[in-house]
């Protein structure tokens, strides 16, 4: 619980940080944006990576993670990350259980997300598990000046790994 509250304060302060910078004009109601934060809950591709453990979302798994589930939930997530708002739909949003950048692409690319221009921010992560953490933002809404990723390590167990921080 503590990691996943790090992660939001780390999203929320490099964002304000961003709206803050000296000698930039204020954001006003009209130019404001919205920004969420979603767990997509093992968001797997049906490919086994070698270098992690997706051995359960693979579809000889006990899972059955096969393509049909997938597109399933790419459908799903799509569908209630453009409910967040009935208006418009979030400039930004951090993802955080996603397995790779391939999947985050078929997110965007095989759902009305697609609508939207949504561009990525990813990185492969040292979690054994092979999770991580992504943003995605519209481009045209928001302009990313910067990213930054920050390993975490544990002095107590040196070889846990978990996800970085964006």
């Amino acid at each position: 619980m503590k990691r996943f509250g790090l992660v939001i304060f780390s999203l929320f302060s490099i964002l304000f940080i961003y709206n803050c910078e000296p000698g930039e004009k204020k954001v006003t109601s009209e130019q404001s944006i919205k920004i969420a934060f979603y767990n997509v809950e093992n968001l797997f591709d049906t490919i086994d990576s070698p270098d992690t453990e997706d051995s359960q979302f693979l579809p000889e798994s006990e899972l059955n993670w096969d393509t049909e589930k997938v597109n399933q939930k790419i459908e799903n997530l799509s569908r209630v990350l453009l409910s967040i708002d009935d208006d418009v739909p979030p400039a930004i949003i951090g993802l955080c259980e996603v397995e790779n950048r391939a999947i985050l692409d078929d997110l965007i690319k095989q759902s009305d997300l697609n609508n939207y221009n949504y561009k990525v921010i990813h990185k492969e992560s040292p979690d054994f598990r092979g999770i991580d953490v992504a943003m995605i933002y519209r481009q045209g809404e928001y302009r990313p000046l910067k990213n930054e990723w920050i390993e975490i390590a544990f002095p107590f167990d040196e070889g846990y790994t978990t996800r970085d921080i964006l």
